[in-house]
């Protein structure tokens, strides 16, 4: 499962359009490349919306943490028996009616839908998105 939040390419597959990572010394990471500490990214949305954020921490196969806007999410991630647990916690979401609505509901549906979509049936986001945006 963490595979599909650490590089441009997986995260392309199932819930950015676009997505670009940029390491510390300002170069643009490959598609391929996997994500570091201190990356910078940018995330363009089908919905004409562009979010720009930081990598504060990474784990391999156990956390991954950046800033989503004003938001920081953290992702943990570990085995207990033959399954994987994940846990997604967002922090510091503003305490102003459009954060409520924003950091709330809303992302709270998109961090459900991609990572149940993606975890529970592999490749089923991007068959919904071809059907969607051809």
């Amino acid at each position: 499962m963490f595979k599909h939040w650490i590089g441009a390419e997986e995260l392309e597959s199932f819930f950015i359009q676009r997505c670009v990572f940029t390491n510390s010394l300002g170069e643009v990471r490959d598609n391929h490349e996997s994500l570091q500490i201190d990356d910078s990214y940018q995330w363009q949305f089908r919905q004409d919306f562009t979010l720009e954020g930081k990598i504060n921490a990474f784990e391999d196969k156990k956390r991954l943490s950046f800033s989503f806007g004003e938001i920081q999410v953290d992702i943990f991630s570990r085995v207990l028996e033959n399954q994987t647990e994940v846990q997604l916690v967002q922090s510091a979401i503003p305490d102003t009616d459009e954060g409520r609505l924003l950091g709330h509901l809303n992302c709270r549906s998109c961090w459900t839908t991609a990572t149940i979509s993606e975890t529970r049936t592999p490749n089923w986001s991007r068959q919904w998105k071809s059907a969607l945006y051809p």
